[in-house]
């Protein structure tokens, strides 16, 4: 199930949600393209504080998530624009809560691995140290923490096997390079017995 059916089953489930209308969501998407490649703390709790209008309505907080949702998935966001996204979700699950933790949880995995595909290193570490802290937040269940941090886990197995591939064909190299020296010590004892 995506985030944008959760979120269309939650907004059919309630009729007194607060709506955020066509301009609001124009405006948040203005905000988040000033955010840009430097996660800007100023622009970041803007961000939250228009987030936590709607915290408690789930059209508002659909509309609100899928803005910065869709950024994230979009190939024609930049690598370096990613990871200040992911500080304002971080911003919101830990700060302005309400509506947006189930929605969220619904579909992070999603975005997470897509991002976790378009990064620098040295972002990952950062988008892993966001992970960690939702896991010590207790913010999501066990289970959904899992299913988000499977692009880490995949990808530190296929590190972990290209170093063992790595050192197993080093140590193949010093094996034959042993293997020569005691030929040419076999070879050199046989030359001077004879």
């Amino acid at each position: 199930m995506s985030a944008e059916d959760t979120a269309e089953d939650a907004a059919a489930s309630s009729d007194d949600d607060q709506s955020v209308d066509e301009d609001q969501l124009e405006e948040y998407n203005e905000m988040l393209e000033q955010l840009g490649a430097y996660p800007d703390k100023m622009i970041i709790n803007s961000l939250s504080m228009v987030a936590e209008d709607f915290a408690e309505s789930a059209k508002g907080a659909a509309g609100i998530y899928q803005c910065i949702r869709a950024l994230l998935l979009s190939a024609s966001v930049t690598a370096e624009r990613k990871l200040p996204l992911v500080y304002v979700v971080d911003s919101i699950l830990k700060n302005v809560r309400g509506r947006f933790i189930p929605l969220i949880e619904s579909d992070a995995a999603e975005w997470i691995s897509a991002v976790h595909g378009h990064i620098s290193d040295e972002q990952r570490a950062k988008l892993r140290k966001v992970l960690d802290t939702w896991r010590q937040g207790a913010i999501f269940s066990e289970t959904s923490l899992t299913e988000m941090g499977r692009c880490f886990a995949d990808s530190d197995k296929q590190a972990a096997a290209k170093r063992a591939s790595a050192e197993n064909v080093t140590g193949i190299g010093r094996n034959v390079s042993a293997g020569a020296s005691i030929m040419c010590l076999v070879y050199a004892h046989a030359r001077m017995s004879y």
